[in-house]
């Protein structure tokens, strides 16, 4: 990587040689420098995805993460992996490469790497590479799949045991997002959408409603029937004494 040489320059008429003083040199090879670490952003750890083919076919999960800066401006190629830990052993199953910051999925691609299971946790993460050097994303996220297909939640006719607020789909979306929700007695529900600064966009629900399971469906309109702008929009319910408050992200 580093090479010390001496050089001179020599003038010649063709009969004799005139030398310069000798000059002594250090030639140095280009060092260049890892990626920088960045974050994993959506989905988040510990959520769950519901897929069902026969709803959601053509909206797609988008999984994405935060851009890598590299100091020496190389092009970046990043590589996200779906893994399962079986019997102490590491099994890779599924690896996709791009040079963007988000990939999406159909859910027939999620629903097959789940091998007709009906329930599939899996682990995921994304590694980013110059071509010379590699780095990890700064964590290591649990992700849990449902094949809706085969449990039929939306189908199950038992009382709901517990109050629960399930997470939207799809998430991201454009122009729409279903968001599902379960009551195990009768209760008065609010469910209503807010901007990251705690401004109300819409109210979904807000009356009382028997036991059961139930969804309601945001078209990205506010309450005067405004189209809202891309990004991050927070949704909560109250019901009794239960409140619960998620993320979705609208992409116009």
């Amino acid at each position: 990587d580093i090479l010390d040489v001496f050089w001179c320059v020599i003038a010649s008429d063709g009969e004799q040689e005139v030398n310069s003083n000798v000059q002594d040199l250090t030639l140095v090879e280009g060092i260049n420098e890892a990626p920088a670490g960045f974050s994993l952003l959506y989905p988040e750890s510990n959520d769950t995805l519901y897929l069902d083919i026969n709803s959601n076919m053509y909206a797609p999960f988008y999984f994405y993460w935060e851009k890598s800066l590299d100091p020496d401006e190389d092009t970046l190629t990043y590589t996200l992996t779906f893994y399962r830990e079986i019997e102490l052993d590491t099994v890779n199953i599924y690896q996709f490469t791009t040079n963007d910051t988000i990939i999406d999925f159909a859910t027939e691609e999620l629903i097959a790497l789940m091998d007709s299971a009906a329930t599939l946790d899996v682990e995921w993460y994304v590694s980013v590479t110059d071509g010379k050097f590699s780095e990890l994303s700064n964590e290591i996220f649990n992700l849990t799949l449902v094949d809706e297909t085969q449990v039929k939640i939306d189908e199950v006719k038992t009382i709901p045991e517990y109050f629960c607020l399930h997470d939207n789909y799809p998430n991201p979306f454009n122009p729409s997002t279903k968001i599902s929700y379960e009551l195990p007695h009768e209760s008065f529900v609010e469910l209503a959408v807010y901007d990251l600064l705690g401004n109300k966009v819409i109210t979904l629900v807000f009356e009382k409603k028997p036991a059961g399971s139930y969804s309601v469906e945001w078209n990205g309109l506010s309450d005067n029937g405004k189209q809202m702008p891309t990004g991050l929009y927070i949704y909560r319910i109250m019901a009794d004494n239960f409140v619960s408050c998620k993320k979705m992200l609208l992409m116009r």
